[in-house]
């Protein structure tokens, strides 16, 4: 089997937890090479991960015709610029979620890849689950009949307060960090466009109240006012 040479943008915690382990455990995957503007952390993932190669450059990984597609975990922000210039190196690429923050900047990007003939992939792994895939096909048979609502909850640790995940400045916040699978799911599931979309923001203190009021009802309607 034909494998892929891959080369990786940046030593980020979810390149290091995930996607690097998975690269190390397909068929038809070779760590080919790693970028960071820090020596000491991409020597180590060097090391560590048996790439064949680092470059201290993101630059300097393009460059090399060697590598064939790139996995870029960079901050959000950073996105456009390092998908915009793996396309023009011929590069395939898998982009981190999300892709950029604005429809214009994903357009663009897509336009770029298809331009330049390479594979452009946002990095959405829990879409090809089996039990994702599972979801999708029962709901396509019409096994419940037609979806009329559907609810779902990402539940996670909270980041430090400085965590770059939640700056503004760089596409962080909890749309774009986390939200984005909600969104993702039921978009994939439906394979419909919505027509309409209103967004509902509850603080700590009313939502405490409305938990209470919940709770109240709850207890009337049992007959324990």
């Amino acid at each position: 089997m034909e494998k892929i040479n891959w080369g990786v943008l940046g030593t980020a915690d979810i390149a290091k937890g995930c996607v690097i382990p998975a690269i190390i455990q397909s068929a038809n995957g070779t760590l080919c090479g790693i970028a960071g503007r820090n020596k000491e952390k991409t020597d180590s993932f060097l090391k560590t991960y048996g790439f064949e190669k680092a470059y201290y450059s993101y630059e300097a990984l393009l460059e090399d015709e060697a590598i064939e597609a790139v996995y870029i975990p960079l901050p959000n922000a950073l996105h456009k610029e390092w998908v915009l210039k793996a396309a023009a190196g011929k590069k395939h690429i898998l982009c981190e979620k999300p892709l950029s923050g604005s429809e214009k900047d994903v357009k663009e990007m897509v336009q770029a890849c298809e331009d330049a003939g390479v594979y452009f992939m946002e990095a959405f792994a829990y879409l090809h689950s089996p039990i994702v895939k599972s979801i999708k096909e029962a709901l396509d048979s019409g096994l419940i009949g037609e979806p009329r609502f559907i609810e779902t909850t990402f539940l996670t640790p909270k980041p430090k307060d400085n965590d770059i995940r939640l700056r503004r400045d760089t596409l962080g916040g909890s749309i774009y960090d986390l939200g984005c699978y909600n969104v993702s799911l039921i978009l994939s599931l439906l394979g419909e466009e919505p027509s309409k979309i209103n967004a509902l923001l509850i603080l700590p203190m009313i939502k405490s109240m409305i938990l209470q009021q919940r709770i109240w009802n709850s207890q009337v309607a049992a007959g324990h006012p």
